[in-house]
């Protein structure tokens, strides 16, 4: 292979020893993850590295995003907060090359640990990748955010390729951080110490949701009930079929992936009652949910959802907004009659019919962002810092 060039961007060597290196699921800027949200809130106290997923030079050029390099980019994104991204070659990143992309992003990270001269506190991998001991890092630290095994049809990656990076990730680390306690229950049966801390939300976003200027793309009538977030096969979209035969508003907004039901979905969306607005960046959502009186959280009963900690049930009651969700784990873990638990169409219809309809008072919305703001980003990284004995 062709030892390509290194770029970095504004980072210069200094003070980076005890270094964090945060390898994220999904890239920097796309929607809000658990790996991005924790390396902001870290960044403050000790230095970090944020590792985005392989790109490759054709993705590059998509629109929107960063400019494209020759090599692996290194780059200043905030105080004591560095980026890396690490390039491969178009078709590298094919599951069936997974050993081969590892193999990149090792060396990526190897190289900006040198750029940096910083000695490595701790590793920490949001995902599937085998990067662990690529830094010299004192301790490896697996971010359990999803059941990667689980979800392989959606990765589109083999179920026992990704079964034996579960069991060398889990040879490899020293503890587990998981968002919820089937995940925890998981690591636990491949021998590894876990701690559990849930997913968070990010509460002075959505302070001002009330005073937003109002979407000017969202052409619908009130009461409307709206769902943000991928729509993808995660969801029910039976749930959502039925919230629409009420004759209700329903907004979605976010992507849309191809799934093998998308005749179904088509079908909802032509509905006069239902529009759909495709990706907007997160400093947008508060103006999507000013419109919206009821937030939705559809996802349909399998192994990967009941494993999963969907941040938009927060979102919404940090907003103020009335939530609706199915009985996940995770939504039963929060424990608050400030979510409405409806499983069946018809039920889950009927609750987004009796939130509309329930008095809307300065007291029930305080609420709702009172018990938000108790499961904060900022909390969350208190509990992980504490686990991880950083200061």
């Amino acid at each position: 292979m062709t030892r390509q060039p290194f770029a970095a961007d504004d980072v210069v060597a200094g003070e980076w020893d005890g270094l964090v290196v945060i390898c994220g699921a999904s890239a920097w800027e796309n929607i809000a993850a658990a790996s991005s949200e924790m390396a902001k809130r870290i960044a403050p106290s000790t230095p970090v590295l944020f590792v985005d997923p392989p790109e490759s030079h054709i993705s590059m050029r998509r629109p929107g995003a960063a400019p494209s390099t020759v090599g692996p980019r290194l780059r200043l994104i905030g105080e004591r907060l560095a980026r890396l991204t690490p390039i491969v070659q178009p078709g590298i990143d094919r599951p069936a090359l997974a050993a081969l992309t590892d193999l990149v992003i090792r060396r990526a990270m190897r190289r900006a640990v040198r750029h940096l001269a910083a000695d490595v506190e701790v590793v920490i991998v949001d995902g599937h990748h085998a990067l662990f001991g690529a830094c010299g890092e004192r301790r490896a630290v697996v971010y359990a955010t999803d059941d990667f095994v689980a979800g392989a049809d959606l990765l589109g990656v083999r179920r026992d390729v990704l079964l034996r990076r579960r069991q060398r990730q889990a040879r490899d680390a020293d503890l587990a951080v998981c968002i919820t306690d089937d995940l925890a229950k998981t690591w636990q049966s491949l021998g590894l110490e876990t701690v559990v801390i849930p997913n968070g939300c990010v509460p002075e976003l959505y302070a001002d949701v009330d005073e937003a200027p109002l979407a000017d793309d969202v052409d619908l009538e009130p009461p409307i009930a709206g769902f943000i977030g991928h729509i993808s096969e995660r969801i029910d979209v039976a749930l959502l079929e039925a919230v629409a035969a009420t004759g209700h508003s329903l907004l979605l907004v976010g992507p849309r992936p191809a799934t093998p039901g998308a005749h179904r979905l088509d079908a909802l969306l032509a509905l006069p009652n239902v529009q759909w607005v495709s990706e907007r960046p997160r400093a947008a959502m508060p103006s999507y949910l000013r419109w919206i009186d009821v937030g939705l959280t559809p996802y349909a009963d399998t192994p990967f959802n009941r494993a999963s900690f969907p941040l938009k049930t927060l979102d919404y009651l940090a907003a103020g907004r009335a939530v609706v969700a199915t009985g996940l784990p995770a939504t039963r873990w929060l424990d608050t009659d400030l979510v409405t638990i409806a499983d069946e169409p018809a039920a889950f219809a009927d609750a987004v019919v009796a939130a509309t309809q329930a008095p809307l008072t300065v007291e029930k919305v305080a609420s709702r962002r009172a018990f938000a703001a108790r499961h904060s980003w900022e909390q969350r990284c208190i509990d992980l810092k504490q686990h991880l004995g950083l200061s």
